[in-house]
């Protein structure tokens, strides 16, 4: 592998959808990178059962964003604002499983702030249950 090649990572998620993850991103999915430390090859199948690859396309999305504009409240909070529930609990399960914590703390203080600012009806028709 010449200098120059990023190592590209295979992960496949629990709806065997199949992901090429790019080493860029492992110093900021702490959890994947710990999985990955011994390894050595260009190429590694790694599989999760629990996670569908929708969900961690949401991850890093807000990676790749958050890299580039660290501070930018307005996209963070529309990126979860934008969510239905179930992908909202979703994201909070996979950013805790893979160690995302930033992502972690803006998803569980929106989810948070919904249920402190409405009324159980507001909830309901909020994410139309």
């Amino acid at each position: 592998m010449s200098s120059k090649e990023e190592k590209k990572y295979k992960i496949i998620f629990s709806n065997n959808k199949e992901y090429l993850l790019e080493e860029k991103f492992l110093d900021h999915i702490p959890k994947l990178k710990d999985a990955l430390c011994n390894k050595d090859d260009k190429e590694y199948d790694i599989i999760y059962n629990s996670i569908e690859s929708h969900i961690f396309q949401y991850l890093l999305t807000f990676i790749n964003y958050t890299i580039e504009h660290p501070n930018d409240k307005i996209f963070i909070k529309n990126f979860l604002k934008n969510m239905d529930i179930n992908t909202l609990f979703d994201v909070i399960y996979a950013s805790k499983f893979f160690g995302v914590e930033k992502l972690l703390k803006y998803a569980s203080n929106h989810f948070k702030s919904v249920i402190d600012e409405n009324n159980p009806e507001q909830i309901k028709k909020l994410y139309g249950l």
